[in-house]
């Protein structure tokens, strides 16, 4: 009789157990970079220092991290790779310019007509006194206007046709001599003993025959930002950044105070003497000065008479202080 194995009783018990667990954790090996990649990741190549990028010509190439990013200089729109000139002109605030805008690659100027000087904001414009330097070449008495001048003679004189010069006045007949013709500006003889009244460029004769009504034409119109002609005169405007004064002829700041260099008439002998004398016609010709805010010295004064500086970045208004100091915004 064979003897019954009882085999391992413990056999069942750990092979249930085994069914019941959960499987251990694997073990899995760290995949590490190579040294080549190691190494390439450490020595970043610099395209923009190498001339590797591909940005515009009026961009900036910004180096990063395995790459390089295009960014367009101010006064410049577009991706990068491609940039175009901003016209700040093209705007109904003309780049904040009172008078003209100039557009230039990557920036603008401001310009002011003739009998203006550019303010130190390089945006507004103020009037030219001329009757400080040489009494404006008038021989009696010099009258300032906003953008102009006039002059004017003592009792007894007349003012003759160059309009600076003085004439006595003679107490004969009728003539262009002795000043009872009524002439607002200028008398020719005629034909027959009669006289013929004609006026200064810029005016235009009105219905009397006699009397010359000013225009645009001449010294803005007497307007310190924009004038229009109607049928009645100039018609004087501000710059949207501005509001007209009481006069109906200046302009003041947003803030409703006149700026610092308005109240002041911000012009001096210098500035009068280096600019082109106007003696009849102080017509609409444009000054181009270079937007600034520095002060121009007689020593940055051309032999033209313009002073000029550098080209204002987009980023440099100014307001000028009560010392006199320009400061940023």
């Amino acid at each position: 009789m064979g003897v019954r194995g009882r085999g391992f009783p413990g056999a069942a018990q750990a092979l249930l157990l085994l069914l019941l667990l959960p499987p251990p954790p694997l073990l899995t090996a760290a995949v590490l970079p190579s040294p080549a990649h190691v190494l390439e990741l450490a020595e970043d190549v610099d395209e923009c220092a190498q001339g590797l990028d591909d940005c515009h010509t009026n961009a900036t190439c910004q180096n990063t991290p395995s790459s390089y990013k295009c960014s367009c200089k101010p006064g410049y729109q577009g991706e990068g790779t491609q940039c175009e000139d901003i016209d700040e002109c093209e705007n109904k605030l003309k780049g904040g310019c009172v008078h003209d805008c100039l557009n230039a690659p990557g920036n603008y100027r401001c310009a002011c007509f003739d009998g203006f000087v550019l303010a130190f904001d390089g945006h507004n414009c103020l009037d030219v006194n001329e009757c400080l330097k040489n009494n404006g070449g008038c021989q009696h008495i010099c009258v300032n206007l906003i953008g102009s001048y006039q002059c004017s003679c003592k009792e007894g004189f007349f003012l003759s046709d160059n309009q600076h010069t003085c004439i006595p006045r003679s107490e004969e007949s009728l003539s262009c001599m002795n000043k009872n013709h009524s002439c607002s500006h200028i008398c020719k003889e005629a034909p027959k003993g009669r006289i013929v009244c004609e006026c200064r460029p810029g005016f235009q004769l009105s219905l009397n025959l006699r009397d010359c009504i000013m225009t645009c034409n001449h010294g803005n119109g007497g307007c310190q930002h924009s004038c229009e002609d109607t049928a009645e005169g100039p018609k004087c405007s501000c710059h949207p950044l501005y509001k007209m004064d009481v006069d109906e002829r200046s302009c003041l700041e947003p803030e409703g105070t006149a700026s610092e260099m308005t109240k002041s008439n911000a012009t001096s002998e210098v500035d009068g003497d280096k600019r082109v004398k106007r003696q009849l016609l102080m017509g609409r010709h444009l000054t181009t000065l270079y937007a600034t805010v520095l002060v121009h010295l007689p020593s940055q004064l051309t032999t033209s008479g313009l002073n000029l500086g550098p080209m204002c970045p987009q980023s440099c208004w100014t307001r000028v202080s009560s010392s006199g100091q320009a400061r940023g915004i």
